[in-house]
């Protein structure tokens, strides 16, 4: 296959995480089109735009041939390797080029992305989804928003945990509890993204385990995640998956229960090659979006279809944020509460999706 064009298209996401993002589009010798997205998040990720855009532009223009007699996965890590030293400290500028190239492949062969990335017919033909809720919300708001979804059909519920200190802390635990007496019997995870200290971590788990959390999404910052240990409530790590060296370290006997892969932030074949690392020490597996735009949505959705085993309901429930973007609908949520295969060629998006 030869890449024989390519465009980078700017746009914004908006939502709770508002930010100019990139869309990444290939075109190859038999006319066919395809896109990536970098998306990154002030604060949260480790490259700056202006570090993506420079990546997309400089790569963009030497991608050419890919060796189609190799295994997808090897044909698309040897097309990106001479390019490292520029894709590695920007990884939403390598999920843009792998979303991209793998899309191609896929619709060269017929399949949809997620049995492109397996190199086989996909395993799963269905993944649960979870929903999301704000624990700063008033409690009465809190609770009516979580009774709806409910309702809706999504039997797991993740907090956002905004507390900073116990007092507020207290505040959004009220509301958990107001729900859990509503509600009985839906499952629950909390996130207090990272903002707590080792000590203070350890005492609020502890504080948290009537509420029954199924685990505590990165606690603690990540240099200090593998220092934590086991505690009261089970951990998952999410940002610290980022760094090698601590994902490699993470096990149930360092407390660690569940990774949170986030592919706009770890790159598609990183996010595959951590999803076998967790299965081996036998921790569970979430997988979820960055609050991406209908792209990168669309990708995180074949990469969990694309496991070779099923993953824990996963937060690939469509976001707010897509609403300020030309429709899209997204063929992966044609079912309420479940991301199901589009049974199209690659991503399976119509080209609308990538002219914001």
């Amino acid at each position: 296959m030869r890449v024989v064009a390519s465009d980078v298209r700017p746009f914004h996401i908006a939502g709770p995480a508002t930010r100019a993002a990139a869309c990444l589009v290939l075109r190859d010798d038999s006319g066919r089109e395809a896109a990536g997205e970098a998306s990154p998040i002030a604060g949260f990720s480790h490259e700056t735009l202006e570090a993506v855009m420079h990546a997309l532009h400089v790569v963009r223009e030497s991608i050419n041939d890919i060796d189609e007699s190799l295994a997808p996965a090897r044909a698309v890590d040897r097309a990106l390797a001479p390019h490292a030293a520029l894709l590695d400290p920007c990884p939403t500028a390598r999920f843009a080029f792998e979303t991209a190239l793998f899309d191609l492949l896929a619709q060269r062969r017929g399949q949809d992305l997620a049995s492109c990335l397996r190199d086989g017919p996909r395993a799963l033909d269905a993944i649960e989804t979870s929903a999301l809720l704000d624990g700063a919300a008033d409690v009465d708001a809190f609770v009516a928003r979580g009774l709806d979804l409910l309702a809706r059909g999504f039997r797991v519920l993740k907090v956002k945990l905004r507390a900073t200190d116990d007092s507020a802390l207290a505040r959004e635990l009220a509301g958990i509890e107001a729900l859990r007496h509503a509600a009985p019997d839906f499952e629950l995870r909390l996130d207090p993204n990272g903002r707590w200290s080792i000590a203070d971590a350890r005492r609020r788990l502890a504080r948290l385990a009537p509420l029954a959390p199924t685990f505590v999404e990165q606690p603690v910052a990540p240099r200090h995640l593998l220092a934590l240990g086991p505690c009261a409530v089970p951990w998952a790590a999410d940002e610290s998956l980022a760094d090698p060296d601590i994902a490699a370290h993470l096990t149930p006997a360092v407390g660690c229960a569940t990774f949170i892969l986030k592919p706009a932030a770890l790159g598609l074949l990183r996010a595959r090659a951590l999803a076998s690392i967790a299965r081996s020490h036998a921790l569970t597996v979430v997988v979820t979006h960055f609050f991406d735009g209908p792209i990168g949505l669309a990708a995180a959705c074949e990469l969990a279809l694309s496991l070779d085993f099923a993953p824990l309901a996963c937060g690939l429930d469509p976001h707010v944020g897509l609403r300020a973007l030309p429709p899209a609908a997204l063929p992966h949520h044609r079912e309420p509460t479940r991301v199901v295969p589009t049974h199209q060629p690659g991503l399976g998006l119509p080209p609308t999706a990538w002219t914001p």
